[in-house]
C-alpha cells in the first residue's frame, strides 16, 4: 500500500458544511421513493383485484358455454319446450276459459230446469178444482160449512214453501265449492267468473 492509503486510512473523516444537509436531502428522497413504491404497490394491488374478478366472470361464463356445449341436446330440448309453452298459453287460456263458463252456465241451466219443473208441478196442481182448494185453506180461506182453525208448530207444506226451497237450491247450486284442480287451473289461465259475464 501506499503512504497516501496509509495516512488515509489513520485519519478521521472531516465534516464540511456543504454535505451534511445532502445527506438529510438524500433521506428525504429515499422516503419519498417508498411513498411512490408503496403507491404503486396499492395500485397495482386494486389492478390485481380487479382483474381476478374479471377472470373469475370469465371463467363463469365459459364454464356456462361448456356446459351448454356438452348438454346441446338438453338446452335444445328445454329451449324448445319454453317456446312452445309460450306460444300455446293464450289459445290455452282461451280454451278454458271457454269450457269454465260453459260448465258454470250448464249448472245454471240445470238449476232453473228443475226450478222451473217443480212450478210447472204447481201450475198444474192449481189448475184442477182440489189444487185450488188447497191453496185457498192455505192462504186461510174456507169454504161454506167449514171452520178455520190455526195450529201452530206445523210446518206449511203449500206452495210458498216450494219456492222457498226452489231458490235455497238454485244458491246452493251457484255456491258449490270447485274441486281444488279447478282452482288451481283458475289461478294459472287467470280465469275470474265475474269479467266473463257469469258472476
Amino acid at each position: 500500500m501506499s503512504a497516501y492509503s496509509e495516512s488515509t486510512r489513520g485519519a478521521r473523516p472531516r465534516h464540511t458544511p456543504g454535505r451534511g444537509p445532502r445527506t438529510v436531502a438524500g433521506g428525504s428522497r429515499a422516503s419519498a421513493r417508498g411513498s411512490r413504491a408503496a403507491t404503486r404497490g396499492s395500485r397495482v394491488a386494486a389492478g390485481g383485484s380487479a382483474g381476478r374478478a374479471a377472470s373469475r366472470g370469465a371463467t363463469k361464463a365459459s364454464g356456462i358455454a361448456s356446459w351448454a356445449d356438452a348438454h346441446r341436446l338438453v338446452c335444445i330440448v328445454v329451449v324448445g319446450v319454453v317456446a312452445l309453452v309460450a306460444a300455446l298459453y293464450a289459445p290455452a287460456k282461451a280454451l278454458y276459459s271457454a269450457q269454465r263458463t260453459n260448465a258454470v252456465l250448464a249448472e245454471r241451466l240445470d238449476a232453473a230446469t228443475s226450478s222451473a219443473t217443480q212450478l210447472q208441478g204447481e201450475v198444474d196442481s192449481l189448475m184442477t178444482r182440489e189444487g185450488i182448494e188447497d191453496e185457498a185453506r192455505r192462504r186461510g180461506y174456507v169454504a161454506e160449512g167449514e171452520t178455520a182453525v190455526d195450529v201452530d208448530g206445523i210446518e206449511d207444506s203449500g206452495s210458498a214453501a216450494t219456492d222457498e226451497s226452489v231458490t235455497s237450491d238454485s244458491s246452493q247450486t251457484q255456491d258449490t265449492e270447485n274441486p281444488w284442480y279447478v282452482s288451481v287451473l283458475d289461478f294459472i289461465f287467470g280465469y275470474d267468473p265475474s269479467t266473463q259475464g257469469v258472476g
